[in-house]
């Protein structure tokens, strides 16, 4: 019988040992497990049995949003699962494979001030995630995602794709998770994850958390590290333009062509001289990433992903952001005139009937005589208003809702409750309008946020894992000297 499973290279039971403690007190730095090998190896262990375990893939050079990945996972799971691998499969020869930043001793260090957060950290090296080729440019086998032809992503990185969905489900083969955890600021890797675990029968359930942005807007990435100051100050521009699809989109009286988009995100981006090219402006469907010609409004219209990436402040770095699940305003405006109408209807049909009661009797027949048409009255005269006078109800109600959200008179707006972006993650975070309406801060917000580099002067002002690297001199700009 042939054994293609590569050999432990730690002590196996002294390993189990040291997880089932981590596990077990919920505290403490993370267990480190750095060989494929001994990962498989503690599968034949009791240590995960009859245990709940989730995953996290990174590439490490962790972050705000890491962290809020972390969050969401950890009260899911017996067992907490991080990996730390720069895939090489995913950068073509060109790319910043080499620059791309690495700091597993500062990544271990972050996650042991999280007291509950990670259990183990799994960080091999590439010779040991693809031995025949190290550097795998093209791994002897590969997971290929056909449908990511149509992509616009794919356009400019052609083999992008196939390295994701290869480590991933190398990655689902190693760790065998129950849940595994991915954040929306890379979609059009989600949809390809996601098609793959379909297609393919993968057992494991996948969760998508909203993008963690910085006070700004900004969204968290690793790459900001390569930002100079000057340069980070203007990086909210990517996420302004699509604040301005937002509303473009959530202000429309009928359905909005994706062109008119594409426009209005490529306006904005162009106002900073920061930006240098436009890669791709994408307005494409949140289940299956291929790009729409109309955005629909109505009950069976599907929500939409407008994603951009951008070169920013040099010719060699790239930055994506995204805004998703955006439906148009048509229910919404719908809602309040048909409740008010119809309340109001209600009220003169019972008047109505309550007179003709009294000039002939307790009747049935001619109540019903009355509510009909009455009724029918309502509805007709519902729909009309609603289709006329929706936007501004919509408004009324957003104006609203956010005040009693900032009084905390009202709970925050929970995700899973609505298709629009959470509430300090979607547009106008922090109280932050765009281009210049004035609404009050989001709930939990206290004054603007701190200049950049320093730190927050209240607890809320921004994400409280968020850190700036601090850079100077020849450091500061180190891929453009």
């Amino acid at each position: 019988m042939l054994s293609l499973v590569p050999k432990p290279k730690s002590d196996i039971p002294e390993l189990a040992s040291k997880i089932s403690a981590r596990v077990a007190k919920k505290s403490g730095p993370p267990v480190v497990v750095r060989g494929v090998g001994d990962f498989v190896a503690l599968h034949n262990t009791d240590v995960f049995k009859g245990l709940n375990v989730g995953f996290i893939p990174t590439m490490g050079s962790l972050h705000s949003g890491h962290m809020k990945l972390i969050a969401a996972a950890r009260p899911n799971h017996d067992v907490l699962v991080l990996s730390i691998f720069v895939n090489p499969a995913q950068f073509a020869p060109e790319e910043d494979y080499d620059q791309y930043p690495r700091n597993l001793e500062g990544d271990l260090k972050k996650l042991e001030m999280e007291s509950a957060g990670v259990d183990v950290v799994f960080a091999p090296e590439p010779a040991d995630m693809y031995p025949k080729n190290p550097r795998a440019i093209v791994p002897s086998v590969t997971v290929e995602p056909n449908f990511v032809n149509g992509l616009s992503e794919a356009a400019c990185r052609p083999t992008f794709f196939r390295g994701v969905a290869t480590v991933v489900m190398k990655l689902f083969n190693i760790i065998r998770p129950k849940r595994a955890y991915f954040g929306q600021k890379d979609a059009m890797q989600v949809s390809v994850i996601i098609s793959m675990v379909k297609d393919l029968n993968v057992p494991v359930e996948l969760e998508i958390v909203p993008t963690a942005r910085e006070a700004d807007g900004l969204a968290s990435s690793s790459r900001n590290v390569y930002l100079t100051p000057a340069m980070r100050e203007k990086a909210p521009i990517l996420y302004k333009s699509l604040c301005a699809a937002y509303d473009m989109i959530k202000s429309a009286k009928e359905p909005v062509k994706a062109a008119e988009v594409e426009e209005v995100v490529k306006k904005t981006l162009l106002t900073e001289t920061m930006v240098l090219g436009i890669e791709y402006i994408s307005v494409a469907s949140v289940e299956t990433a291929q790009e729409v010609d109309t955005i629909q409004f109505g009950p069976d219209a599907e929500p939409v992903l407008v994603a951009i990436a951008v070169k920013y402040g040099g010719p060699d770095l790239r930055l994506i952001d995204n805004i998703w699940k955006i439906l148009g305003p048509y229910l919404a405006r719908m809602l309040w005139p048909l409740l008010l109408t119809g309340g109001g209807l209600v009220g003169l049909n019972y008047h109505a009937a309550k007179e003709l009661e009294d000039k002939q009797g307790s009747n049935s027949s001619s109540r019903v005589s009355t509510f009909v048409p009455t009724f029918a009255l309502g509805l007709i005269t519902g729909v009309w208003m609603g289709v006329t006078f929706g936007p501004w109800f919509s408004r009324t109600w957003s104006t609203v809702d956010s005040w009693l959200r900032w009084l905390r008179l009202a709970p925050p707006l929970p995700p899973s409750r609505s298709n629009e972006p959470p509430r300090g993650e979607g547009p106008y975070p922090y109280g932050q309008a765009y281009p210049s309406q004035p609404v009050p801060p989001a709930y939990g917000q206290q004054g603007p946020p701190p200049p950049y580099g320093q730190p927050p002067s209240h607890p809320y002002a921004v994400d409280p894992h968020y850190h700036q690297p601090q850079m100077s001199g020849s450091q500061a700009a180190p891929r453009y000297a």
